[in-house]
């Protein structure tokens, strides 16, 4: 009876902790990676695309580090996502392309703010 009751108790609490480290590890990538990508959208609006592939590359550097961490928590569609984007991204900044580089930037700060709002744990999510 004292076993049962407490794997009753500590199964919900490594739940939450797992939960807890999940959300805190999605939303620091995130937001560590819009800021690193607004960096690199201010290189790219001034027209320093030399400075625009330092921050690139020190963003990569960052992602690749905690990608593959990352991975171990969602899908593998949102990482592949953010990847192509990556490259995409990479391929426009060698070649100067404004236009495309700042779509580029847009669309990978909605998919890691959309990344967050999927994994965040809230009412609408657990049902």
């Amino acid at each position: 009876m004292k076993k049962s009751i407490a794997v009753l108790i500590i199964i919900p609490f490594i739940i939450c902790v797992s939960s807890y480290i999940q959300n805190n590890l999605i939303f620091t990538l995130s937001s560590k990676a819009s800021a690193s990508l607004t960096d690199i959208s201010e290189y790219v609006e001034t027209g320093e695309f030399e400075g625009a592939l330092s921050a690139y590359n020190n963003y990569k550097k960052k992602w690749e580090g905690k990608g593959r961490i990352l991975s171990y928590f969602i899908s593998h569609d949102e990482i592949d996502d953010i990847m192509i984007h990556n490259e995409r991204l990479n391929a426009y900044l060698k070649t100067g392309n404004i236009t495309d580089s700042m779509a580029t930037i847009g669309e990978l700060k909605e998919i890691y703010k959309e990344l967050y709002n999927i994994f965040k744990v809230n009412l609408k999510n657990i049902l």
